[in-house]
């Protein structure tokens, strides 16, 4: 069903208002037009459509309405552009269903955590100890400022076992709560507790809106392990946290560019000499999560790489993962781009920093796209003479080119792989072919009965009538019932819908999410099959949308059971009528486009334009009228 809260917010908010505080808008008839915002253009094509509460640009087809507006101009996640809009429009949000006992629990876990940092944090400054001023010294030959020090709230654990647990009690907070906030430890033989971080230099960890989560350490001296970080608690979990992302989200933003640092101390210096767009990684590949993270202030990551072999081995590994999630077409209309920046031999950024900051600048200017990287680093150290190794070579890297969408910005790669290999470019085509063939597809998540009827038929839902945003709001939710009940097939339909096919706000999220979470990975990370998750996707989503996600869910579970061949066509056929009533919309406001326009050039465009929409059209329609069509895409 709609979200009624959704459907006032987008009814009271005025979206020529809302737009119109960045672009200036004229009235043309019923509709506004002005410059587009997201792309450059001289000629106006940019309309806003007041009594329907949305936008769209004839130049290059970006559409959306009040959230995808504030989600696209803002870099916001759809909750965040919920709660402003909800602020703008006067709208109370209900509150979330959380747990009383939990809420206040995760109070308290914060509030010794606050404590924990800003005690280490007067141990660093004030304390008298021989070991507290060795632990400034240390500070200093880095480089690091008091400023840096004191903005990053840097921090110096003692080299004693009971240090911070007899001053957590001292404040009242219970040992056993510090032990779930990964601050002590518990003996597994007696149970008693005792410090975790001794003897280190701790750089607390925040979540992006500054709250203390965890702390990661570096010893002083000799010892092991030399970096600790916090171990998996209810508020931190490492895979998902980026070192001062709360600091440098402004700084993306403005830039529209993350540059990704492995340490503490790099992001730290970077930030000290005013590269305030860096964060760090935790010392780790980077995750899907963190991937997840960076995607909403921007969609251009750099990568600033230690130039040893094991560290651009654990990017590599990482870059898989979050070059397929910038490739996954989850931000409508946003092509980001990966490159790896490789810094001299023994160097890390901090000592490029410092030593030379033309230098860094002229790296992170230099560094390469991720696939040319990866060809590079795959190439390095193989005996190509050897015809195993070549091929080896070009299992690792075609995976990475296949998934390059675009034919036309695949072709350098496929002519940069066949010149390194000293190979012609028709071998490299007809090895990634045969590599797509190789592939098996993920199996479908349900169970398979065996088949109750004819092979094709829609059983999840009646057929929609097109025509009312009633039957549009029917619509739409029966393709996400559709994908959820077989989202591996996703991947390899010819017809598939956008996100911005989905006039819903709340679907059109859960839309992403699920292309986001069906996304083919290359073969070195694919899932295996059938690991996909109703909870995996529900993960993606914000809070205010998973009670939608979890209707939906509970739908397919209370349905007949389906054959696979049934799940198939039923996809199939509500993406293509999603995909017409999409378009026959477009052609709705091509044609209200053209009865206003005055310019040659105008009516030029849009004559243009109806022709391409008159034509997808009837590929669409011809589709549906044809028997079931499900096959992969072209290589």
């Amino acid at each position: 069903m709609a979200d009624p809260v959704i459907d006032e917010i987008k009814q009271r908010v005025d979206i020529a208002d809302l737009v119109g505080s960045r672009v200036a808008l004229k009235k043309a008839g019923r509709t506004l037009k002005g410059l587009c915002p997201f792309h450059d253009e001289k000629t106006p094509s940019f309309v806003v459509y007041p009594d329907q509460g949305s936008y769209h640009c004839f130049g290059c087809g970006k559409s959306g309405d009040a959230f995808t507006w504030l989600q696209e101009t803002e870099h916001l996640d759809f909750g965040e552009a919920l709660r402003q809009l909800a602020q703008r429009a006067g709208v109370d949000l209900p509150e979330r269903r959380r747990d009383p006992q939990a809420t206040e629990k995760r109070q308290r876990l914060l509030a010794a955590l606050n404590e924990a940092a800003a005690f280490y944090h007067r141990q660093l400054l004030e304390a008298r100890t021989p070991e507290a001023q060795a632990a400034r010294k240390y500070v200093q030959s880095r480089g690091l400022t008091a400023a840096t020090v004191e903005r990053f709230g840097l921090g110096y654990a003692p080299d004693r076992w009971d240090v911070l647990l007899k001053h957590l009690r001292q404040r009242r907070h219970a040992p056993e709560l510090a032990v779930e906030a990964g601050l002590l430890r518990e003996g597994e033989r007696d149970g008693s507790r005792y410090d975790l971080f001794r003897g280190r230099l701790l750089f607390p960890i925040r979540d992006a809106g500054g709250a203390v989560i965890g702390f990661g350490g570096r010893i002083l001296g000799e010892g092991q392990p030399k970096y600790l970080n916090s171990p998996q608690t209810p508020l931190f979990d490492k895979s998902t946290v980026l070192y001062g992302l709360d600091q440098a989200r402004q700084a993306i933003r403005r830039e529209e560019q993350v540059i990704i640092v492995e340490g503490y101390t790099d992001a730290v210096i970077a930030h000290q000499h005013g590269y305030t767009n860096v964060v760090a990684a935790l010392g780790t590949a980077l995750t899907a999560q963190q991937v997840r993270q960076l995607r909403r202030y921007s969609q251009n990551l750099v990568l600033a790489l230690d130039a040893d072999s094991a560290g651009q081995a654990a990017t590599l590994r990482g870059l898989d993962v979050m070059h397929e999630a910038l490739a996954s077409g989850t931000v409508p209309g946003i092509q980001g781009e990966v490159r790896v920046a490789t810094l001299p031999s023994g160097r890390d950024p901090d000592d490029v920093i410092r030593a030379d900051p033309q230098q860094w600048e002229t790296l992170i200017e230099q560094a390469k796209p991720f696939v040319e990287f990866a060809i590079d680093a795959a190439v390095a150290g193989a005996d190509l003479s050897n015809a195993r190794e070549k091929s080896a070579v070009a299992s690792r890297v075609l995976p990475l080119i296949r998934a390059v969408g675009d034919p036309i910005a695949r072709a350098p790669y496929v002519a940069m792989l066949a010149e390194r290999l000293g190979v012609d470019e028709q071998t490299v085509q007809a090895a990634m072919a045969a590599s797509r063939r190789r592939t098996p597809r993920r199996s479908t998540r349900r169970d398979e009965p065996p088949p109750p009827g004819e092979a094709g038929a829609s059983v999840l839902l009646e057929q929609p009538r097109a025509g009312s945003p009633e039957a549009l709001e029917k619509l739409e939710r029966h393709c996400l019932i559709a994908l959820l009940s077989a989202p591996d097939l996703l991947a390899d339909l010819v017809y598939r819908p956008t996100a911005a096919d989905f006039r819903r706000p709340e679907y059109r999220e859960i839309y992403r999410a699920v292309v986001q979470a069906t996304t083919r990975t290359p073969d070195s990370v694919q899932p295996a099959a059938g690991k996909l998750t109703d909870a995996a996707i529900r993960a993606m989503l914000d809070e205010s949308l998973r009670p939608h996600f979890d209707k939906l869910v509970e739908h397919i579970a209370k349905s007949p059971p389906t054959t696979s061949s049934q799940r198939q066509a039923d996809l199939i056929q509500v993406t293509l009528r999603l995909r017409e009533e999409a378009l026959k919309e477009m052609q709705r406001r091509v044609q209200a486009q053209l009865a206003a326009a005055q310019q040659p050039d105008d009516l030029t465009e849009l004559l243009q334009r109806q022709v391409e929409l008159h034509n997808d059209l009837n590929r669409v329609q011809l589709a549906r009228s044809r028997p079931p069509l499900y096959t992969a895409a072209p290589a």
